[in-house]
């Protein structure tokens, strides 16, 4: 079975394995683990696989300053191909599992209760019959503190255990953060990549909105996802990490 679910305060350690195991480095981990202990995450979310944690997706704040005007988008660097999708390695043959769904606590209970009916009216007839195995994915019911939202999040980082990819993990993974940090009132959400893979999930250049990216980047690969429409008129700007990705080579 196969789950997403906020991270709770025993998953430090399996993240940052998560992390240091997709990216082939620690720099991405201890960054993670120096915003959690400053308390600067909005929102962290683990993806498990039989109760062991093989993914993770995390939103920080976007500090927007207007006082900046974005500086020209770097001319496209031969020597140095664009960024790939975060922690996506090539493997070769591609596996695709279900996606996740969302399903409310009510939805849950509703069918536990017709399995349960259905359990008992087919009771006889798997004695003699052994049903085909099944894959269920699904996600617990996220449930968040009251705390001020930033109106602007940056989606990094997202990673999924190297022999766990092109599973549709980490799809599963941007598409319920980007879901959540709607429902907890975002109202835009930034990310750094690959546009082709980042546009899958709504994604596009900031440059049209004016707004630019602190990191010097190429072409079209600092994007952003309005979760409001016009969330982003009359903004215009240059969006700031958190220290701790600023620092990341």
């Amino acid at each position: 079975m196969n789950s997403i679910r906020l991270e709770k305060p025993t998953d430090a350690a399996a993240i940052k394995r998560v992390l240091d195991s997709a990216f082939g480095r620690s720099a991405e981990g201890a960054a993670v683990e120096a915003l959690r202990a400053r308390r600067a995450l909005v929102l962290s979310l683990a993806a498990l696989r039989a109760d062991t944690i093989v993914g993770s997706i995390l939103f920080t704040d976007a500090h927007l300053d207007e006082t900046l005007k974005p500086k020209p988008p770097d001319e496209p660097d031969p020597a140095r191909p664009v960024a790939p999708p975060p922690a996506r390695r090539r493997s070769a043959a591609r596996r695709v599992e279900p996606e996740v769904q969302w399903v409310s606590l009510e939805e849950e209970f509703e069918r536990e209760r017709r399995e349960r009916e259905m359990e008992e009216v087919l009771e006889a007839a798997r004695s003699s019959v052994k049903p085909k195995a099944t894959t269920v994915t699904t996600i617990v019911p996220l449930s968040i503190e009251a705390k001020q939202v930033p109106k602007f999040v940056v989606l990094a980082p997202v990673a999924v255990l190297p022999s766990l990819q092109r599973r549709g993990i980490g799809s599963s993974l941007i598409e319920a953060g980007l879901a959540h940090v709607a429902r907890m009132n975002a109202a835009a959400v930034f990310v750094l990549g690959d546009p082709a893979y980042y546009g899958r999930f709504g994604f596009i250049s900031t440059r049209p909105f004016g707004i630019g990216c602190e990191i010097p980047v190429q072409g079209g690969e600092f994007q952003v996802r309005e979760l409001r429409p016009g969330a982003l008129e009359g903004v215009k700007g240059v969006v700031r990490f958190e220290p701790e990705f600023r620092e990341l080579d």
